[in-house]
């Protein structure tokens, strides 16, 4: 009997002490976050401080909700206040996610606000988009991006994943930046392509205009002053169409690219609409002379 008591009290004792080191383990995701559980505080490239008492209440607040991004994470959305230096203020996105589990935070190094006008002006009714799901650990973000080392008017998409701890963002391949899925149609007309730099409307939908900084990365012909660009795949070659400006106005450079090398580039002033139709035929009016040039 001595041997039953002295047996079923070391088995209690196993029993307590694991269910004692449970609520240790659980206690530490109950615990209030701190600064210093945030991967990035100040991060100067944005602006933003992600460690003011203001934002660790927030994280604190939302650190029970439950998971919307990458199975057990929680992503949450901050509004922060840009200023542009003209005495004004500009309302952007700012994006962290909380990993409960660890209790760490970690901020995207991005901040996305609304799309913008042909002067730089906020469009009221335009706002960024931020799409993310439970089931990815991917997010992408629309509109206006201030980043000081990669910041964009008007992108579409711009994607990020969060691996290892970290955000990283997705590079577009300018090789594919041309697909059919990519363009509004096989068909070009300039007209559409600067309108949809200023402000979207449905005659945007799926175009994909690229930075040229973004093209320079793989063709190092392409001029960085240039505006937003189209690419269009024409199989055995591509067209990669910037507007720019000089002291004649506006201008379009059409450039032919073969195997990633430029073969032909022509410069068209822009006081007439530029199409080009399914066949790489480009019509153009030059000096009121209507022009029609086959890109071969």
């Amino acid at each position: 009997m001595k041997l039953t008591k002295l047996f079923l009290f070391l088995i209690f004792g196993l029993l307590n002490s694991s269910c004692s080191y449970s609520r240790e383990e659980s206690s530490f995701i109950k615990d209030s976050l701190k600064y210093d559980n945030v991967s990035s505080c100040n991060v100067e490239k944005i602006k933003v401080n992600f460690c003011t008492n203001e934002k660790i209440k927030i994280y604190n607040q939302k650190l029970s909700s439950i998971a919307n991004f990458s199975n057990d994470k929680i992503l949450i959305i901050l509004n922060e206040d840009r200023y542009t230096g003209k005495g004004d203020s500009r309302n952007v996105k700012a994006i962290v996610v909380i990993d409960s589990l660890k209790g760490k935070i970690y901020p995207l190094q991005q901040i996305v606000g609304n799309f913008v006008d042909s002067r730089l002006e906020v469009l009221i009714n335009e706002n960024p988009e931020i799409k993310f799901s439970k089931s990815s650990n991917e997010i992408c973000i629309s509109g206006t991006t201030y980043a000081s080392d990669d910041n964009n008017i008007n992108v579409e998409n711009e994607c990020y994943i969060f691996e290892n701890d970290s955000f990283k963002k997705i590079k577009k391949d300018p090789e594919i930046i041309g697909s059919e899925k990519n363009i509004v149609s096989k068909k070009y007309d300039s007209d559409v392509h600067l309108k949809c730099i200023s402000k979207k409307t449905k005659e945007c939908s799926g175009l994909n205009l690229i930075e040229t900084k973004e093209l320079f990365k793989k063709y190092d012909f392409v001029n960085l002053s240039d505006g937003p660009s189209m690419v269009l795949d024409r199989g055995r070659f591509q067209l990669i169409i910037s507007p720019f400006e000089d002291e004649s106005g506006p201008n379009l450079r059409v450039m032919q690219v073969k195997n990633n090398k430029l073969v032909d580039e022509k410069f068209i002033y822009l006081n007439n609409r530029v199409e080009i139709d399914n066949n790489s035929i480009m019509t153009y009016y030059q000096n009121s002379k209507k022009i029609i040039y086959q890109f071969k």
